[in-house]
C-alpha cells in the first residue's frame, strides 16, 4: 500500500489549467511531492508549508520551491505568510486526524487572494 495522494492532487490542479506565471502555496507539502509535479509542468512561483522539519528536510533537496515555511497549521494559528498574497492554495492528503483540521481553512484563505482557493484533498489507497 502506498500514498498517491499528492500526484493525484497535481493532476487535478494542472487539469484547471492555471497560468504558469501563478503564485502558488503548496499547504501541507510534506516531502514536496506537489512542487514536483508542478516545477516538471513549467510551474516556477512555488512556495511551501509544512510543520515538519524532517519532511522539509526531504522537500528542500528537490529544489522545486522558491521559499519554505516551517509553520503549523491550525485555526488558532495565523500563517507567517502576508495575506492574499497567492493566487492559488493547493493542499494535498492534508484534511486527516493529527494533520490540518478542516476549521483550519479560516487561516489558509487569509493568504490566497479573493476568490482563488483551489483544494484538492486526495487519497487512494493501493492494495
Amino acid at each position: 500500500m502506498g500514498y498517491n495522494g499528492g500526484p493525484i492532487a497535481a493532476h487535478c490542479f494542472l487539469a484547471l489549467n492555471v497560468p504558469k506565471n501563478a503564485h502558488i502555496i503548496d499547504i501541507g507539502a510534506g516531502t514536496g511531492i506537489v512542487g514536483a509535479v508542478l516545477q516538471s509542468n513549467g510551474y516556477q512561483h512555488i512556495d511551501a508549508l509544512d510543520g515538519n522539519e524532517n519532511m522539509l528536510a526531504v522537500l528542500k533537496g528537490k529544489g522545486c520551491y522558491r521559499s519554505v515555511v516551517n509553520s503549523m497549521v491550525s485555526p488558532e494559528v495565523v500563517l507567517p505568510v502576508e495575506e492574499k498574497s497567492y493566487d492559488v492554495a493547493i493542499l494535498a492528503g492534508v484534511f486527516l486526524p493529527g494533520h490540518i483540521a478542516i476549521r483550519s481553512l479560516e487561516q489558509i484563505v487569509k493568504v490566497v487572494k479573493s476568490g482563488r482557493l483551489s483544494g484538492c484533498q486526495a487519497k487512494q489507497f493501493q492494495f
